[in-house]
């Protein structure tokens, strides 16, 4: 082979060989970005809102858009009466989806849901855990006679798990929801 060949082929080679390791290179790049921006994010979970009038027909469930999460708060605003005068909190649906846990119908006052102190969301085995107080009053107290719906809005954090377990602070799962 001559010489000129031989360059020949090394510069064809070089050609293909210097991008493809840039593109691996910006590839790295984007991902350290992308790795950034995901540690930078709260993994905190924060109460956006909570009641204990959220209404009949709200369930424990997960609410991956601001449309939805609008239409469910909005659902509430006839049980809140005056006190519903509060924007709708935003929340960045790119990285957060909206938990609500729902203690269902209950006959008396003295029922509501609040999250442990400030929190970091704990995910193990694609299971993400949600610690809550789940406050029940006691046995043979006086209450009103009143039927509420106590609930409660949480900003999770997204990640790797397909499902969030409702945990008490006696270790009880209050709840299991699905997360799409």
């Amino acid at each position: 082979m001559t010489a000129k060949k031989v360059k020949l082929i090394i510069l064809l080679v070089l050609q293909f060989v210097l991008p493809a390791c840039n593109s691996d290179q910006l590839l790295q790049q984007q991902g350290d970005t992308e790795k950034t921006n995901h540690a930078d994010m709260s993994l905190t979970l924060q109460t956006l809102r909570s009641s204990s009038h959220c209404g009949p027909s709200l369930t424990s469930r997960w609410i991956s858009s601001q449309q939805e999460f609008d239409k469910l708060l909005q659902a509430t605003q006839p049980m809140l009466g005056s006190s519903s005068s509060q924007s709708t909190p935003a929340v960045d649906f790119s990285h957060y989806g909206v938990l609500l846990v729902s203690m269902g119908q209950q006959r008396t006052a003295g029922y509501s849901i609040r999250l442990i102190a400030e929190q970091e969301l704990q995910i193990a085995s694609e299971t993400a855990e949600v610690r809550v107080q789940w406050k029940q009053p006691q046995p043979g107290m006086m209450l009103a006679q009143v039927i509420t719906h106590p609930c409660i809005f949480i900003q999770v954090p997204r990640g790797e798990y397909q499902l969030i377990r409702v945990i008490d602070e006696g270790k009880k799962v209050r709840g299991e929801i699905n997360v799409q």
